[in-house]
């Protein structure tokens, strides 16, 4: 009896120590589980928060890029000011003051819209991993600010300065119906030289160089932060991205980028496209014709700089022609497309869809003596007739024969 209690003590005893040592891989289990879990939630959140900062530094290194087409665009406007200021100013030396195309002018040269600021306005400085840059490109914004505000007041006196000229040339052309006329023109004058010293004491141009030399630093270092944590910034490129890249090249006068932009666009939303039941495809339907709209034009403002320049637009025209967007001036473009062509019956054709769905000869005939060889004739006579403004035979023969020039800006 006394070996069997024995027997069973040693029996418990052994599945005491077995359920002692399964306790304790248990809690072993527990605590490595639980690591792994706080390690596999850590490693998460920072591959959530190394792609919000990656998010972030691809919406600030577009803001960067558009806005160094733009510091090209305001460039080209500065020197376009300069022109239109010295045409006036040369008039009034010369005691000549025609009217001259005046406050749409300055707006067209001008634009009211500057850079580019609330995506990087939008951060929070502790959402910017690296302080170091933040600081970097807040210093570079305020400058940007800086010069904006220059660019407004500089635009405010152009206006000015085109005020007083007017004012000048009325007077000057009626001079009969006024008795003071010298005396108000002396006035006048006084007042203009003021004003066209105060525009050109705003240097603008010197900081615009500057701003230059410090958008591609601020480029090459947000490259520099996207190559140090592996991300690929043009991942979070969007096709509106790459469309306002597109456009703001344009501005800047920088076609071939236009095209490259506007071809990635394309692509992009192309893909969008496919889907029939996407709520957002008459949207993505519209950013696609201006992407070819964009390679269009910028295509003939390459040919208009170097003749020898080619490019096949047939598709854009095509794809832009299928989006409905800007669907007017797809024909007008069809049309010069098929005069360099020498394809008459192509461009009789589109001049047929241009009245029938458009019947609007404004555009139209601001083009018409650019394609003269083809229009001088009685077959095009007969369709010009069907617009419902109607115009002699001898008028359209003028503006056929007009030495008018035109540029593709005009038709935007």
């Amino acid at each position: 009896m006394k070996n069997t209690n024995k027997n069973f003590k040693r029996l418990f005893d052994y599945f005491d120590g077995f359920l002692a040592i399964d306790k304790t891989v248990d809690f072993i289990l527990i605590f490595l589980g639980l690591f792994c879990a706080l390690v596999l939630e850590s490693y998460l959140e920072k591959n959530r928060a190394n792609k919000k900062y990656l998010q972030i530094l691809s919406r600030v290194h577009l803001e960067v890029n558009v806005n160094d087409h733009i510091i090209n665009s305001i460039e080209n406007s500065i020197y376009d000011s300069f022109d239109f200021l010295n045409t006036m100013t040369t008039n009034i030396g010369s005691n000549e003051l025609q009217l001259i195309k005046g406050f749409q002018h300055i707006t067209d040269i001008q634009p009211e819209e500057l850079f580019k600021s609330n995506d990087f306005k939008s951060i929070k400085m502790d959402e910017f991993l690296d302080n170091a840059l933040y600081s970097e490109l807040y210093e570079r914004y305020h400058e940007l600010d800086e010069i904006g505000t220059l660019m407004r007041e500089k635009k405010d006196i152009l206006r000015k300065l085109y005020s007083i000229y007017f004012e000048m040339s009325m007077i000057n052309n009626s001079k009969s119906m006024f008795e003071s006329a010298d005396y108000e023109l002396a006035k006048l004058l006084t007042d203009y030289n003021i004003n066209h010293s105060l525009y050109h004491s705003i240097n603008i141009l010197s900081p615009l160089s500057v701003m230059k030399i410090q958008n591609e630093k601020m480029l090459k270092l947000l490259d520099e932060e996207f190559d140090a944590l592996g991300g690929n910034r043009e991942e979070f490129y969007t096709a509106a991205d790459y469309l306002s890249l597109s456009t703001t090249s344009a501005n800047s006068k920088n076609y071939l980028k236009t095209i490259s932009y506007a071809e990635t666009g394309a692509e992009l939303l192309k893909k969008k496209l496919n889907n029939m039941e996407d709520p957002q495809r008459d949207k993505y339907m519209s950013y696609y014709g201006q992407c070819h709209n964009n390679i269009v034009l910028a295509t003939h403002d390459l040919i208009r700089i170097d003749s020898t320049f080619y490019k096949d637009i047939s598709y854009n025209l095509k794809e832009w022609e299928w989006s409905g967007e800007f669907a007017l001036q797809n024909t007008l473009e069809y049309l010069d497309y098929y005069y360099r062509l020498k394809n008459k019956n192509k461009f009789l054709d589109y001049l047929i869809k241009y009245i029938d769905e458009f019947d609007d000869p404004q555009y139209f005939i601001g083009r018409i003596n650019h394609w003269r060889d083809f229009m001088d004739s009685d077959t095009v006579y007969s369709i010009l007739s069907g617009f419902s403004t109607k115009y002699t035979t001898e008028q359209w023969n003028w503006e056929i024969n007009s030495n008018r020039k035109w540029n593709s800006s005009d038709f935007d």
